[in-house]
């Protein structure tokens, strides 16, 4: 009998993923909603990934692609996203686990609204299950229609959305000045529609140990080095940050009124090469702060603290690191 429930596509991006590819594999076909439709996209894994994928491809039909050359992350998900068919998608990690009614709670909840998402425990590299440790106990989870809230951070992860194919369709092409397409996306979805939350961890989202690299090197810089390497860095994510802005500020669907405060900010904070602290900036981050700042449980201490920071000028930070 043919179903009646709407398709979900379920894109997964992988990349060297063989050591927990087949948990996550596995969590996905034993979830209770059915009419789904995974398919990844390989980045050129040098590991046992794409074999993998071959082997569920034959056990439960899953279609893969492997990419002749690297696209890096942002390309291969915008690749995904076009590939999916369904009426809803829901992006997956690698390397997580999904509770098997996810999605079927995740489906009932939506109604009309562009995107819902839920919160996520957190595991650890061996599985260990961390049920007391998520999102929504560190980040302010957002939901309805205020995309400025996404502006300076996101905290709505990829892997625990489920947004109509409508979305795609407005999202895409995602700019080059992203990092994760995730963030472009809860963007253009809080400007087109409302984003709803599931309260309850839905995913264990597994945390990596990150190797930190170079750390003798940086110990042998003179301080000198030491300096230029903050004041290097400093001018990048500056750069990062006015090249997101005028991402979001270009926006089609943003309302005018939004997007004339983000092109305002823009105007005042490209100005820190030239300017030793903006007090223009200050006002309109100030004025803003409930919204821009948002995302931290800790939003008015750490804006405050993050509004100085980008209020400031080349020479202020430079002081700063120098004394």
């Amino acid at each position: 009998m043919p179903t009646t429930q709407p398709l979900i596509s379920i894109p997964i991006l992988t990349y060297n993923g063989e050591k927990y590819l087949r948990e996550q594999l596995d969590s996905i076909y034993a979830q209770t909603y059915k009419n789904i439709e995974v398919l990844a996209f390989d980045d050129g894994s040098t590991d046992k990934t794409v074999s993998i994928l071959h082997e569920y491809h034959l056990k439960f039909g899953l279609q893969y692609t492997v990419h002749a050359k690297n696209l890096g992350f942002l390309k291969n998900g915008e690749y995904s996203l076009k590939a999916c068919t369904g009426d809803y998608i829901a992006p997956s990690d690698q390397d997580d686990i999904w509770k098997e009614h996810k999605l079927e709670v995740l489906m009932n909840a939506i109604n009309n609204n562009m995107l819902i998402y839920a919160d996520s425990s957190t595991m650890d590299e061996q599985g260990t299950k961390f049920d007391d440790h998520y999102f929504g106990s560190r980040w302010n989870l957002i939901e309805g229609n205020e995309p400025l809230k996404f502006v300076f951070g996101n905290s709505i992860s990829a892997h625990a959305m489920l947004f109509k194919r409508e979305l795609v369709d407005k999202a895409l092409p995602l700019p080059d000045t992203m990092d994760f397409h995730d963030w472009w996306l809860v963007f253009c979805a809080s400007c087109l529609d409302n984003i709803v939350l599931y309260p309850e961890p839905l995913v264990y989202y597994r945390r990596h140990d990150r190797q930190v690299t170079n750390v003798n090197k940086k110990k042998s810089y003179t301080l000198f080095k030491r300096f230029k390497f903050r004041e290097q860095r400093l001018i990048k994510n500056r750069t990062k940050i006015l090249e997101m802005l005028k991402s979001f500020q270009s926006y089609q669907y943003l309302d005018p009124k939004k997007a004339q405060l983000l092109l305002d900010i823009f105007n005042n904070m490209i100005l820190y090469k030239t300017v030793y602290y903006n007090k223009e900036l200050e006002k309109l981050l100030t004025e803003n702060a409930d919204t821009l700042f948002y995302i931290s449980k800790k939003s008015t201490k750490k804006s405050k603290k993050q509004i100085s920071r980008l209020c400031g000028g080349i020479w202020y930070h430079r002081i700063r690191l120098y004394t």
